[in-house]
């Protein structure tokens, strides 16, 4: 029997993903945010972000995951939306970043509603884990639980911006 690779396992995840997200339920799907330990959880996000900054070493991660935090440590509804509307925005944010670092001076940036962003959920769950080490506090993420989220979050971002970026089979933001 074959085993799965890495590859196979986000693209599953991602189809999944698609699946539930579009799905006629989907509206009526429990938002499970605001449990136990996420309003300690957001707290070290905080704190991690704020010691960053002041050591003058933000990164986009830092910021990410600590709007990531904060969304699910959020109970009422107006407010989780408005924690994930702003989660989108820096998101789209890092990827106009990254997409203005990667263009050279033969090759202009392209336009982030039309050209490739080079984010796949490889490096958005990284960027958790990365984030989860570095705040140097036992958060409560398995193994996996970065992957899943970092799916999660590629997929919104398709949602609010389609049709300009669609789901690919690699599953980069293009």
């Amino acid at each position: 029997m074959e085993q799965a690779t890495n590859t196979d396992a986000e693209t599953d995840t991602t189809e999944l993903i698609a699946e539930l997200v579009n799905a006629p339920h989907a509206a009526r799907m429990i938002d499970g945010t605001g449990t136990p330990g996420d309003d300690a959880r957001a707290q070290c996000a905080r704190t991690s972000l704020q010691t960053m900054t002041n050591r003058g070493e933000t990164a986009w991660r830092d910021i990410v995951w600590a709007q990531l935090a904060n969304a699910f440590a959020e109970k009422d509804p107006a407010q989780l939306r408005a924690a994930l509307a702003q989660l989108v925005e820096t998101t789209n944010r890092w990827i106009d970043a990254l997409t203005q670092r990667t263009a050279t001076d033969d090759q202009p940036a392209p336009s982030p509603a039309t050209g490739p962003a080079e984010l796949t959920t490889a490096d958005l769950a990284q960027a958790l884990d990365d984030a989860r080490e570095k705040s140097g506090y036992a958060l409560d993420l398995s193994p996996g639980c970065a992957e899943a989220m970092a799916g999660q979050l590629l997929e919104t971002l398709r949602i609010r911006r389609r049709p300009s970026i669609p789901a690919t089979t690699d599953d980069r933001l293009a």
